[in-house]
């Protein structure tokens, strides 16, 4: 179900009047944590401050009692509606390279505002639909310090740079993070930055994952330590590699293509309602449109429609619409056409041949033209969704790839090595499920253990036939926990191959059954 701006914006928004001075703006951004500030003048949005700003600041030496926030807000602000989707927020925010919305209610007046960490906080696990790591999203070029740098150096390379955060490294070894917050939250204007050593303001110990982390349990992660940016190390626990909300809501994208087909479709049915003024329809629609008379015989046609079918004016005019439509279709648009004599819009879509005898995917609306109660002319409004229909096949079927993990919240996600048999990575929610602790669970030979007797025979035959084909698939087999309890799972594997040869296993186990109410019965 779509969400809304209305639904997670923040409504109890902290303002600062523009004749105040930057000391103000500071104190106020370390008191309540927050990333911006918005300027309000008699009730009315008169600019925005953020923490990008106060670095900024800091690193231009503007003096903090003197300045006034009139002078440096950034102005005007770019408002939006409350009413707006998540999906077009985040449209605004990808285009613009904003990381704040201020919302506009119906009156145009300030309604709340916000911010990248509110959009993560209300996504759920469905607008992840691609099943990717986090390796496939990281910032890989990172601009790091030793412990010893100054602080003035970590401004001068944030400000540089434009980047919220630097991490603090010795020897590829990640020992804390700096964010803008940190700085704004540690900086008096008294202090000198060139004596200051990172290692004082850094945050520490730094928060890490490893490569091999699904993207959604990232951002779980994030979400639950209330953090902005994460440390991705490789398997050495060096530095490898940094992901921002800003990388989170990126993948966003899948979801925002099966919004823009909704908006598509939506537009279609729009389309059924223009005006019936036909000559100048014809002439300026930028949409293919071919005339007919009331016995399907072609009799214009516009430069749109030319191009799509590849036939001159003249010689699309002496064809008739059985001509145009693929013979597994004809007697189905025959029938529609005859139907519109009603005088209603019909819709209808089929394979159209052009002039080189390539078939066309088209979504058509025939819209009759009456006079005295007669249908005297037909214009056809012609879509090519070729496209579309592959678009909508790939959405099919990433859709039933994700529709278990969507249902399903308890899905724990695993990765082993077929090499060593030596699981690389396997979530959290097993220990909550079966009482295991993670890191017990070493190889193949663990995961056979905990197996139910009777399921153990059969369940390891079937993975192993497949694996050995190297075919994805999926089998059900009850499991021991920790306590005894018999839990029923099911499990989905992925089989990845190199030059022909399985290298890895991924997949996810899921117990129908909610955690706590299994009987420790067989």
């Amino acid at each position: 179900m779509a969400r809304y701006v209305r639904d997670i914006m923040t409504r109890n928004v902290i303002t600062i009047p523009p004749d105040s001075v930057l000391k103000d703006a500071y104190t106020i951004f370390r008191k309540n944590r927050i990333s911006m500030l918005v300027v309000e003048q008699a009730g009315k949005v008169a600019g925005l401050l953020t923490e990008r700003d106060a670095v900024r600041f800091i690193h231009d030496g503007l003096d903090m009692e003197q300045t006034r926030i009139a002078d440096v807000m950034s102005s005007p602000v770019t408002m939006v509606d409350e009413s707006l989707s998540l999906f077009e927020a985040y449209s605004i925010l990808s285009a613009k390279h904003f990381r704040h919305l201020v919302i506009a209610d119906k009156a145009g007046l300030l309604a709340g505002v916000i911010t990248l960490t509110d959009m993560l906080d209300g996504m759920g696990i469905e607008y992840f639909v691609d099943l990717k790591q986090v390796e496939s999203i990281m910032s890989k070029s990172l601009t790091r310090v030793r412990p010893d740098d100054s602080l003035r150096l970590v401004i001068d390379l944030m400000h540089s740079h434009k980047i919220s955060c630097i991490v603090v490294a010795e020897q590829w070894k990640p020992a804390g993070i700096i964010t803008e917050r940190d700085i704004v939250k540690y900086y008096d204007q008294e202090i000198d930055l060139e004596a200051i050593q990172a290692r004082t303001v850094m945050t520490s110990p730094v928060y890490t994952l490893p490569e091999s982390t699904y993207i959604p349990e990232a951002n779980i992660v994030m979400h639950e330590e209330r953090i902005r940016h994460m440390v991705i190390v490789d398997q050495q626990g060096r530095l490898s590699g940094l992901i921002s909300q800003t990388d989170l809501t990126s993948c966003m994208e899948a979801g925002y293509i099966s919004y823009l087909k909704g908006a598509l479709e939506l537009r279609e049915k729009e389309l059924s309602q223009i005006s019936r003024e036909h000559d100048l329809f014809l002439r300026k629609n930028p949409n293919a449109v071919i005339a007919f008379d009331a016995a399907g015989h072609i009799t214009n046609a516009n430069p749109a429609a030319l191009r799509l079918t590849g036939f001159d004016l003249d010689t699309l005019t002496r064809k008739h619409l059985q001509d145009l439509v693929h013979s597994h279709d004809l007697n189905n648009v025959l029938n529609i056409f005859h139907q519109l004599c009603e005088g209603e819009p019909v819709h209808a879509e089929f394979c159209m041949s052009s002039s080189s005898d390539k078939m066309i995917d088209v979504y058509n609306t025939f819209l009759p033209i009456l006079a005295e109660d007669k249908v005297y002319r037909i214009y056809a409004v012609i879509h090519d969704i070729t496209d579309k229909k592959k678009s909508e096949q790939q959405l099919y079927q990433s859709e039933r790839k994700f529709r278990v993990l969507a249902e399903l919240s308890q899905a724990i996600p695993w990765s082993l090595n077929f090499t060593n048999g030596c699981f690389n990575h396997i979530g959290k929610q097993i220990e909550l499920q079966l009482g295991y602790p993670v890191d017990s669970w070493l190889n193949m030979a663990t995961w056979a253990a905990r197996m139910h007797p009777e399921d153990r025979e059969k369940a390891l035959a079937h993975c192993a036939h497949a694996t050995e084909h190297r075919e994805d698939h999926q089998f059900s087999c009850r499991m021991i926990a920790a306590d005894g309890r018999v839990v029923p799972f099911q499990h989905h594997v992925s089989v990845h191959t190199q030059t022909g040869q399985t290298i890895e296993l991924n997949g996810f186990m899921f117990s129908p059954i909610k955690t706590g109410s299994t009987n420790a019965s067989g």
